[in-house]
């Protein structure tokens, strides 16, 4: 659905006594390092990685004071997440807190060990995922095409682990969807990496929008796209779905004219610190991790009293526009 700042249902919060989300959105990031070399990678996260000063414990309480009176939705995020030897210990701390309606994460679903080897998310690794609360995930696939999707991670062999994983999970009931980021290299094949997915039971893609950070900055004239493309690309593939009659949902993050920013709850157009926070792993918060390298919108430290009142004071009831373009 797109939107203009003409659109009638788009409240002004201040005259309806808007008094916040009822849900809250929050990532976590539990590990910089990964074991690709995605050409676009904002966090130009690596194999070495740097320290993360995040523990389980401060994870947990920060998540248990901001649920008060609100649905959490917890996503862990890195780097690769996996590789952190402290995942099942975050997952399982998290689990205590009452409020915490889904639990997830972010992942390649290629895990690339100490000594080079690419392994998939096996049906063991996804049970035991699941014991430990997970629910969901979003997977990182650029395209239904081996040599593309490779092309873009640098690591021969990925897509195969990324399809694996995601059959995988998807078989023992976590909720694997795809994250999708538009490239000049994936652009042509839209339609059938959409219609590829469609067919392995993915209940969903998420375009994630490209942007000039990291890595993406100095390779931008080899990949990048501009806002328009990208948006027209996004067009092309909700026209899929209708036209095909898939059973796949399209869903973005960073067209907010376009499609709301947030699927959950009622949240509309963009939620950055409305009912989304990430979560650095230094512990600094950020309203959206398209900002989470500047310090100006750093919102606080995870521990610190006043996360939570700058939280809960939030009147508005969206940013009508993607805070990547503050």
């Amino acid at each position: 659905m797109e939107h203009s700042s003409e659109d009638p249902r788009v409240i002004d919060p201040a005259s309806q006594g808007y008094t916040g989300a009822r849900h809250l959105e929050v990532h976590f990031e539990i590990a910089s390092q990964c074991g690709l070399d995605c050409r676009h990678c904002s966090s130009e996260s690596g194999s070495e990685g740097e320290p993360v000063r995040l523990d389980a414990e401060s994870i947990a309480r920060f998540a248990e004071s901001l649920g008060s009176g609100l649905g959490l939705y917890i996503s862990l995020t890195g780097g690769e997440p996996l590789t952190s030897g402290q995942f099942l210990q975050v997952s399982q701390a998290l689990r205590r807190v009452g409020s915490i309606c889904r639990m997830g994460f972010f992942t390649s679903g290629c895990i690339v060990t100490e000594a080079g080897m690419r392994r998939a998310i096996d049906h063991t690794s996804a049970l035991r995922l699941r014991e430990a609360g997970i629910d969901f995930c979003y997977i990182s696939l650029y395209s239904h095409l081996g040599a593309v999707h490779d092309w873009v991670t640098r690591v021969p062999g990925s897509h195969e682990c990324s399809l694996r994983s995601i059959a995988a999970l998807l078989e023992i009931g976590i909720d694997a969807r795809v994250h999708f980021v538009p490239l000049q290299q994936n652009q042509s094949d839209v339609g059938e990496t959409i219609s590829f997915l469609d067919q392995m039971r993915v209940p969903e893609v998420r375009f994630l929008r490209l942007v000039k950070h990291g890595r993406a900055r100095r390779q931008w004239q080899l990949i990048g796209l501009s806002r328009h493309e990208q948006a027209a690309l996004l067009r092309e593939a909700v026209r899929t779905v209708d036209e095909s009659g898939l059973s796949i949902e399209i869903s973005a993050a960073g067209f907010p004219e376009l499609m709301d920013c947030r699927p959950l709850g009622q949240g509309r157009l963009c939620q950055a610190g409305i009912s989304l926070l990430y979560v650095d792993r230094d512990g600094r918060v950020f309203p959206c991790a398209c900002k989470k390298r500047d310090e100006r919108f750093c919102l606080g430290i995870v521990g610190e009293s006043e996360i939570l009142r700058k939280v809960r004071s939030v009147r508005r009831e969206h940013n009508l526009k993607c805070l990547q373009d503050a």
